[in-house]
């Protein structure tokens, strides 16, 4: 039994470590270790990045990426296909919803499912309520000869595999840091260790700090986490009524875009 738990460390090593073994993969035995270890911050990200980040969960910065404008159109004389346009160009009401930036919310297998499907190195992603816009711009353009078919984001293959890399690299430290402050006759993490590990690879939050742990085995030095005065309750009590504020001010400002839009 613990040379299979032991193993496990060594295939995500591995893993992380060969390209051409699938992440997936890979992140699946992270969730299993995660389940073992009883850490529950770990084996959500682990499934996360599996399954795919909700509107509502917090994404890592990694996955979001620069995406110019790209649309796809047509009139009496030819057909144009990822012509690339500004921002500036859309009607008013969409610049502020719509940036040259893209976040990748979506697992990693269909990140990998992408790659596959590219055309000349660019991923096509279409934009929230592309649709609407497609069919707003063509009838207030009044052109009878000139439609635009279709608004997107066009994604180069460069930068998700730059987002893969990166989970990768994450990985590998975890690996590190796990090993770092396991004993030599450990088979699993603990769940402080594992937690820890987890904040100092993925989330940034972590701090390396050694000490003592009494375990089973005997001693063992392992790398635990101390709370900074940016993490404070009440600071984080304040960045929560702060973003509040702003996101209050940001809904304001919208409405009152449209309604003078409307009165135009």
């Amino acid at each position: 039994m613990r040379r299979r738990e032991s193993n496990l460390i060594d295939e995500i090593e591995r893993g992380a470590l060969d390209s051409n073994v699938s992440l997936a993969d890979t992140l699946r035995k992270c969730m299993i270790l995660g389940g073992q270890a009883k850490s529950a911050e770990l084996r959500a990200w682990a499934s996360r990045e599996l399954s795919g980040y909700g509107p509502d969960d917090e994404l890592p910065e990694w996955r979001t990426v620069a995406a110019p404008l790209q649309m796809d159109g047509m009139n009496l004389r030819y057909r144009w296909k990822g012509q690339q346009i500004s921002r500036w160009e859309l009607p008013d009401f969409a610049r502020d919803a719509i940036k040259d930036e893209v976040q990748l919310r979506v697992g990693v297998g269909q990140l990998e499912a992408m790659l596959r499907g590219a055309d000349n190195g660019v991923v096509r992603l279409g934009l929230p309520g592309g649709a609407e816009l497609v069919s707003y711009i063509n009838h207030a353009n009044g052109d009878a000869y000139q439609t635009i078919e279709r608004i997107y984001w066009g994604v180069s293959t460069t930068a998700i595999d730059g987002v893969l890399d990166r989970i990768r690299t994450a990985l590998t430290e975890l690996v590190a840091e796990l090993r770092h402050g396991m004993a030599d006759d450990a088979s699993v993490p603990s769940e402080e260790l594992a937690t820890q590990a987890f904040h100092v690879a993925v989330s940034g939050k972590g701090h390396r700090v050694t000490v003592t742990n009494a375990q089973a085995s005997g001693e063992a030095r392992s790398s635990v986490g101390q709370e900074s005065e940016l993490d404070s309750p009440a600071l984080k009590r304040w960045a929560r009524i702060g973003g509040a504020i702003v996101g209050l001010a940001t809904i304001l400002a919208t409405v009152f875009a449209v309604l003078q839009y409307l009165a135009t």
